[in-house]
């Protein structure tokens, strides 16, 4: 008998604990629905509320966290912005997002961004195996902390060793971002930043 009612027990937790976790879930969902529909119809306020509140739902939700992210780009609130690529970057380090930050951080106004910057081009300079990805910051340190022709000139080079269709698009894309705006904006343009 007592087994019995154990297990009973056991279920009814079982089911509960999963219906809450349903809930929840379906909650947190909502919440970033309404997120998308008032980021839509730019009511920045009312997106601002729910995309916080979806966050508070499911802290650990990465998709959260990346719109987020280009909301508070979007609407020039770049310290929030950091916070949650902060987040996102966790203890691993991440090159990208630390270069992410960086940039933020100098469209911020932030002293410490050029020294950031300088420190991650050190390090994309002497990685000797780059991702493609890492080239394209590479390459718009090059524009940023030399000049136009040197990072066109690295262009070249790089065209020779990554060459499939998605890096010659990024590339060239890159190279169209620096013959065509200052060195700032070429590193904002990267993550979207207009204002």
């Amino acid at each position: 008998m007592k087994n019995k009612l154990f297990l009973m027990l056991f279920c009814l937790a079982t089911l509960t604990s999963n219906c809450q976790s349903k809930s929840t879930d379906f909650k947190c969902k909502e919440l970033f629905r309404k997120y998308k529909e008032k980021n839509s119809a730019s009511e920045v306020d009312s997106a601002r509320y729910y995309i916080n509140s979806a966050m508070k739902c499911a802290p650990e939700n990465t998709n959260f966290i990346n719109n987020s992210i280009q909301f508070y780009i979007k609407v020039a609130d770049y310290k929030a912005a950091i916070s949650q690529v902060e987040k996102l970057k966790g203890s691993d380090g991440d090159k990208s997002l630390s270069f992410m930050i960086s940039v933020l951080k100098l469209k911020d106004g932030s002293i410490s961004a050029k020294n950031d910057l300088r420190k991650l081009y050190e390090e994309y300079k002497n990685d000797k195996q780059l991702s493609s990805t890492n080239v394209i910051y590479k390459i718009t340190l090059d524009n940023y902390f030399n000049n136009k022709e040197f990072a066109l000139a690295q262009i070249k080079k790089y065209q020779k060793i990554y060459n499939s269709e998605y890096d010659v698009q990024n590339l060239e894309a890159i190279k169209n971002l620096i013959v065509t705006l200052n060195k700032e904006k070429v590193l904002f343009s990267l993550f979207n930043i207009k204002n």
